[in-house]
């Protein structure tokens, strides 16, 4: 392939990695989810993650738009006129599948709420420390995913898909 040059940025993604109108094709994978500042209010929550909660937490979700406007638009300094972005996720669809949680298999998350549950019975850990794991990350719907595009005139989705992606190793 002539022409093609790859990079990796060891800057974090929330802000802008590359000068401006500098990436003809920019991808992601997997990467969306962590969050820039943590909101904590799943601390003491047995829920660990926003996702296992029937209805997210505002501050995740407060924090998860804001995060991903700013990702949206340094993305869109970045990108040269006509320049494309694919952006590959774990989202939460409307059956409420996610990362770790379909209806195929053990829960990602039940192992490991057994896991921590384990560690306390064991007096490894205390019960602040068990109510005290969560994860600064947030799976978006596609709704969500498309709220904050709207809001940058420089980007529009080209196509949007959600698959469920069955564990290999299930």
């Amino acid at each position: 392939l002539g022409n093609v040059f790859t990079e990796a940025c060891g800057v974090g993604f929330h802000n802008q990695c590359y000068a401006s109108s500098s990436i003809d094709f920019g991808v992601s994978f997997t990467a969306m989810h962590w969050l820039s500042a943590f909101p904590s209010s799943l601390k003491g929550d047995p829920s660990m993650h926003a996702a296992r909660c029937s209805e997210a937490p505002l501050p995740e979700k407060e924090q998860a738009a804001k995060d991903w406007t700013s990702i949206l638009q340094a993305r869109s300094k970045e990108l040269v006129p006509g320049g494309r972005f694919v952006c590959v996720n774990f989202c939460k669809n409307a059956d409420g599948y996610f990362l770790g949680q379909t209806d195929v298999g053990a829960s990602m998350w039940d192992s490991f709420q057994a896991a921590w549950d384990t560690l306390k019975e064991q007096n490894l850990i205390d019960e602040e420390e068990r109510l005290g794991v969560s994860f600064p990350n947030y799976y978006r719907t596609n709704e969500e995913f498309l709220e904050c595009v709207d809001q940058i005139p420089a980007l529009k989705v080209v196509s949007i898909e959600e698959k469920v992606v069955r564990c290999p190793y299930r």
